[in-house]
């Protein structure tokens, strides 16, 4: 029914993630067995910048140890994906006396559980990872984008955890709750603050005829920075939503909700009232699918106005999905919306390239800002115990409050070959790059070897 896709677009990058661990444990479930995989990784790496600092002294020469250990179960009715792993790393030489950490590095540990029946489903999800900041790839989606350039290290953890019951009855209930924190350690950039969000949305689904549904919505977050600024924002909202399937193709909603947005930053309260409305459309055709949205939705500055056109298409080894429109939030200044996805496969590889310009309201503050971002990769079989691939990412993000700019640009290219059965041997050359109008330009470039194994039980 029209009412289940109610909360479709508020899931959040958990809930994305979960599907992610169901349909991975959903395609061991082929193999009719759970899966343990160990995985083994030994390289050596020469970098004349390990650290990702301003002004390097020298180049350093290292062995990075990745251990991993994954668990994949699935069921008819139920899936569990289990991963964790770290990084041992040890600097073997070096001619710098820049400061490089040793020991364990970017442990990580996940978890998801999803579970089923006819009229309800269940999903959970855990991870933690600490990473270093310069280990971090650039996010192709810029509108989630964390622009860190630090020698030090970030702590993620996050909680996610989505109900739904009654589907495909007249009367059914969602919920879908989120938890995310950052921690900074080692840091030396003072804006770089402890923060935290947490986020709730349930619903209460009527059915009104076999084509209509009506909800009840009620949806809460929080955002918090955990010291300096002691910056924190409530959102509350309240109303309506109806879902209307015109046939097995097309489908319409419209949402509308009281928001109400309280901020304290620095000991200063202050509070905006206001409705909020989101209209969507989806139409399904043989080649792809058509979206449209329509929404004015409250922002601490006020509210934001956007317009978007979704398409997608399949052709034959060859997908494209692309959007288009405009938004204007803060100061009433329209900014446009565009970006696109290709992927193509080649007779003996693929290649993939996206682009976009997303404009957003940050999450612990009241700035604009627009991300703008590239990325190609592609990759080839050049016989059937060697491969090659390559990629080049950039990132140009925008304060538009502030006037501000950062850049960020990252290229890799790596050789695979199998030197036995089971044992794979990589070698390859990463180049990364960060430049801001406010900060000193970063730069590193990497040579490494890796030999590489996984230990698959039962094999």
């Amino acid at each position: 029914m029209g009412g289940n896709r109610a909360v479709k677009y508020q899931a959040g990058a958990l809930a994305i993630a979960g599907t992610f661990a169901v349909s991975q444990a959903t395609a061991q479930e082929d193999a009719g067995r759970p899966l343990l995989t160990f995985s083994f990784n030994q390289s050596l790496e020469a970098s004349d910048n390990p650290d990702f600092i301003p002004n390097p002294t020298g180049t350093s020469f290292s062995s990075r140890t990745n251990l991993g250990l994954s668990f994949a179960s699935s069921t008819r009715s139920q899936s569990i994906n289990f991963d964790t792993g770290l990084d041992l790393f040890y600097r073997l030489a070096t001619s710098s006396d820049d400061p490089v950490r040793e020991g364990v590095r970017n442990p990580f540990l996940s978890f998801a559980y999803g579970t089923q029946s006819a009229t309800a489903e269940f999903d959970f999800t855990a991870q933690y990872r600490k990473s270093d900041t310069g280990d971090l790839r650039l996010v192709t989606d810029p509108s989630g984008v964390d622009f860190i350039v630090d020698p030090g290290q970030v702590e993620r953890t996050s909680f996610g955890v989505g109900l739904e019951t009654g589907i495909g009855t007249p009367l059914g209930f969602s919920l879908d709750a989120e938890y995310r924190s950052r921690d900074f350690v080692d840091t030396v950039d003072p804006n770089l603050i402890d923060d935290e969000f947490l986020s709730a949305r349930g619903t209460v689904r009527f059915a009104i005829d076999r084509s209509t549904d009506a909800s009840l919505v009620a949806r809460y977050a929080r955002d918090q920075r955990l010291q300096g600024s002691d910056f924190d924002r409530r959102t509350q909202a309240c109303g309506l939503r109806l879902d209307r399937d015109f046939d097995d193709v097309r489908s319409a909603g419209i949402e509308i909700t009281s928001d109400v947005i309280e901020t304290t930053e620095l000991g200063v309260t202050d509070k905006v009232e206001d409705y909020s409305v989101v209209i969507d459309y989806d139409q399904a055709s043989p080649n792809g699918n058509l979206s449209v949205l329509a929404s004015s939705v409250l922002e601490s500055t006020g509210p934001r106005n956007t317009l978007r056109f979704n398409r997608s298409y399949n052709f034959v080894n060859t997908t494209l999905s692309a959007f288009l429109g405009l938004t204007n939030g803060e100061g009433g200044d329209v900014n446009p919306l565009f970006g696109a996805t290709v992927t193509r496969e080649l007779p003996n590889g693929s290649i993939t390239a996206r682009i976009s310009q997303v404009v957003r309201q940050e999450r612990t503050s009241d700035n604009e800002v627009r991300n703008r971002a590239l990325e190609v990769d592609y990759e080839q079989t050049i016989n059937s115990v060697s491969s090659w691939n390559t990629g080049v990412s950039f990132l140009d993000s925008d304060n538009l409050t502030l006037g501000t700019n950062r850049q960020r640009a990252n290229f890799r290219i790596s050789y695979t070959r199998a030197v036995t059965e089971d044992w794979d041997l990589v070698s390859g050359y990463r180049f990364r790059n960060s430049g801001s109008n406010n900060e000193p330009d970063r730069s590193s470039n990497t040579l490494f070897v890796t030999l590489r194994r996984d230990f698959v039980s039962p094999p």
